[in-house]
């Protein structure tokens, strides 16, 4: 059963439910594409996605340990919103999407739902077309991804120190701020300034410092998606999704 506490936080009994980060060397990495760039946009000192979603739902994570596909839901939620065709995908889809993914409420692997997404779909059956390993350890990337792809998938590694902390994820000290002494959590980063990211999770967005997001995350993925397109191929930051999807949707197929 994937691990739950009483987190004042949210004054509710909460789910995690992300197993252990997956490898796969057919993975494509964002920073080699990044870094072979001729050219790179300007990435803003802050972003905030979240402002035009009216609403995070719980997304049964309460309940089961499916946060790494309300994660799914929220990153629909808010492409659509800043896209200008908002979708609310519901409970049933999100809890659809972790009962495709396995067959009991053990928690997931984030690339397996990754996998899926890609390759069957969510909801409506809205597929990604591609995703892509960021390092975790390269702030610049995760803030590019943030602002290009309009979010963020990621794997933290909770402790038990996060279940009291009400406005900020921050880090302390002592036997409670070890890695993982929680227990495994997916969210998905909505927005970012100089002081941290911001997350979404159990119905409500959670700011966290860096030194926290440096501490804890352990995997991150950034999930292009045809939802987080406007008009043509440019997302509503401006860059331009479309060679992108391209070069991308080639590699991932091979």
């Amino acid at each position: 059963m994937p691990n739950e506490a009483h987190a004042t936080a949210v004054e509710a009994v909460v789910h995690l439910g992300k197993l252990e980060v997956k490898h796969d060397a057919r993975n494509l990495k964002l920073a080699r594409y990044i870094d072979d760039a001729v050219v790179l946009p300007e990435v803003p000192e802050s972003i905030d996605w979240s402002a035009k979603v009216k609403s995070w739902p719980m997304y049964g994570n309460d309940k089961l340990g499916d946060c790494t596909c309300a994660a799914v839901g929220h990153m629909t939620e808010a492409w659509t919103a800043n896209a200008g065709h908002e979708k609310l995908p519901t409970e049933q889809a999100v809890e659809g999407l972790y009962w495709a993914t396995g067959s009991e409420d053990t928690g997931r692997y984030c690339l397996d739902v990754l996998n899926y997404w890609q390759s069957t779909g969510f909801a409506n059956g809205d597929k990604l077309t591609a995703f892509a390993q960021v390092d975790e350890d390269n702030q610049g990337h995760v803030e590019f991804t943030c602002w290009a792809f309009g979010g963020v998938y990621i794997g933290v590694q909770l402790p038990k120190s996060a279940q009291t902390q009400k406005e900020k994820w921050t880090v302390t000290s002592g036997h409670d701020a070890e890695p993982g002494s929680w227990g495994g959590h997916c969210v998905n980063l909505v927005d970012y300034t100089s002081d941290g990211p911001t997350c979404v999770t159990w119905g409500r967005t959670m700011p966290m410092t860096w030194e926290f997001f440096d501490k804890y995350c352990d995997e991150a993925y950034a999930a292009i998606s045809p939802d987080f397109l406007g008009d043509g191929a440019r997302t509503p930051s401006g860059f331009d999704l479309g060679q992108l999807q391209s070069d991308l949707g080639q590699i991932t197929s091979t």
